[in-house]
């Protein structure tokens, strides 16, 4: 994982608070020493499943394409994340 703080490719879990189906981690970089939290969350298998399915569909939708299909999954998970977050 990068840190956010100076783009460093190593950092490193000093805490970890776990909750129900969530894990939050605060995370140190080891360049900087910038902190910030990370959290994970279970995802079911039909969720997985899906996103599998819109992967192929995506691809094949663009016509074998890798880079139309890096496009589109941007925008459209730059679209749930500004849904998520309203």
């Amino acid at each position: 994982m990068n840190c956010p703080n100076c783009g460093a490719s190593y950092t490193y879990a000093s805490e970890c608070d776990e909750s129900g189906e969530t894990t939050r981690r605060l995370r140190r970089c080891t360049q900087c020493n910038f902190a910030f939290w990370t959290v994970e969350r279970i995802e079911s298998a039909d969720r997985q499943q899906a996103f599998q399915a819109s992967m192929f569909h995506l691809i094949t939708e663009a016509n074998g394409s890798r880079e139309k299909a890096r496009t589109k999954i941007r925008t459209d998970c730059q679209a749930q994340i500004g849904e998520s977050t309203a």
